[in-house]
């Protein structure tokens, strides 16, 4: 099998291998995800670990949101190695050759990602608040994640 065209493959993939957990109950963004999320990271082995897709996002004030939120990808070495199609021996030499040879991106003018725009006076009314995106674990920064950025090698110091 070759690389995935798009997440929503991978999550089908995933799926498939019983290696995504739906929770289709409501789930809170801010008091619910993200302790879900380290309950399975502190209570289970890693070859059990799954991608959690949360079908039912509400806020604590009672918002609904119309879209699912995905979670924990990759919680395991496994799964990486899955999404990165490889052997989990394989797994840090492919990382390490994708650090070193990063793509250039292709900028499109259609597809999946423009699916839903947000702009002008609707973003300033709305903010990131739109988004049904996980807040981080109460206790800590309290900030709303779409995403984890890791520095594995500074291009400049080495």
């Amino acid at each position: 099998m070759g690389y995935f065209a798009d997440l929503r493959q991978y999550v089908s993939f995933l799926e498939e291998k019983g290696k995504l957990y739906r929770f289709k109950d409501e789930v809170v963004k801010e008091t619910e995800m993200a302790p879900l999320v380290l309950l399975q990271y502190r209570g289970l082995p890693e070859h059990q670990r799954k991608v959690f897709l949360f079908e039912k996002v509400v806020g604590v004030t009672g918002r609904r949101y119309n879209h699912t939120t995905l979670m924990a990808s990759p919680p395991s070495r496994e799964i990486l190695a899955m999404g990165l199609n490889c052997s989990l021996e394989d797994l840090k030499e492919r990382w390490l050759t994708a650090c070193a040879h990063p793509l250039e991106p292709e900028i499109l003018q259609s597809g999946p990602v423009h699916e839903v725009v947000i702009e002008g006076d609707e973003l300033k009314k709305e903010g990131l608040e739109i988004i049904g995106a996980p807040v981080e674990a109460p206790g800590f920064s309290g900030s709303i994640r779409t995403s984890t950025q890791v520095v594995t090698k500074d291009p400049e110091t080495g």
